[in-house]
């Protein structure tokens, strides 16, 4: 793999589901763009809501660990703020977040300049919504699928770099919205994968998975002969 200077990447969207979100006002000046497998509402200019949709419809295309996923919701709602602030104010999100996805709703909101990468994880979101994978895989996945492209080295769950990881196995049992302790485990498992020439495998077994065992546990074994305790001393010791 090639390397990067960490430094550089750029701070990422964070890959959540919340259900914040109500009915348009449609007192507000709200513009409407139909494809065939996502409907685009948003407050952006004509061209602005246009070119936000053809992006939409490259990231659908784009090849995927996630085109093996058989139980993706039919069709997703996109709703698109003026931008970046006005994102914020509704939602009172923190400057890490850029994007969200409410499953219930089958709705990803954002703004209208949002990168393809704050809309890529809000889609795997989606994608995954149908499946059995418990939250933080949806989100680990979400997170680093962006990441896959070319050889670079990522930088997965910044947020988190500072943070004390919870024990590994406390991470694989787990089943709710990853908190910070958490996350910072995620983010030690993916860079213990990444340097292993593993994380893209890991990716492909979860989406795949067909066992008993829900957790990854077996995944991680299978992968890694030495055993889980032995992984979570190098992990999160």
């Amino acid at each position: 793999m090639a390397t990067v200077n960490l430094l550089l990447v750029p701070l990422l969207a964070i890959a959540v589901e919340y259900e914040l979100d109500g009915p348009l006002d449609m007192k507000q000046n709200w513009r409407f763009v139909r494809e065939d497998i996502f409907f685009v509402q948003h407050q952006c200019s004509d061209e602005q809501g246009k070119a936000a949709a053809r992006k939409i419809g490259r990231l659908f295309s784009k090849p995927s660990p996630l085109s093996a996923v058989k139980d993706t919701p039919a069709h997703l709602q996109v709703r698109l703020l003026p931008g970046f602030d006005a994102y914020r104010r509704a939602f009172k999100f923190s400057k890490d977040r850029r994007a969200h996805y409410d499953e219930r709703l089958g709705l990803l909101t954002s703004y209208c300049s949002a990168s393809a990468t704050a809309l890529e994880e809000q889609l795997a979101l989606h994608r995954l919504a149908g499946t059995k994978l418990r939250f933080w895989q949806k989100v680990f996945i979400a997170e680093i699928i962006p990441l896959l492209q070319g050889n670079n080295v990522i930088a997965p769950f910044g947020d988190a770099a500072k943070v004390k990881p919870v024990p590994l196995r406390s991470l694989l049992l787990s089943n709710h919205r990853p908190e910070k302790g958490e996350r910072a485990a995620m983010r030690r498992l993916a860079l213990f994968l990444q340097q292993e020439k593993k994380l893209e495998d890991f990716i492909k077994a979860l989406v795949a998975w067909q066992g008993f065992d829900d957790t990854a546990m077996d995944i991680l074994e299978g992968m890694f002969p030495e055993g889980l305790r032995t992984l979570e001393a190098k992990i999160t010791p």
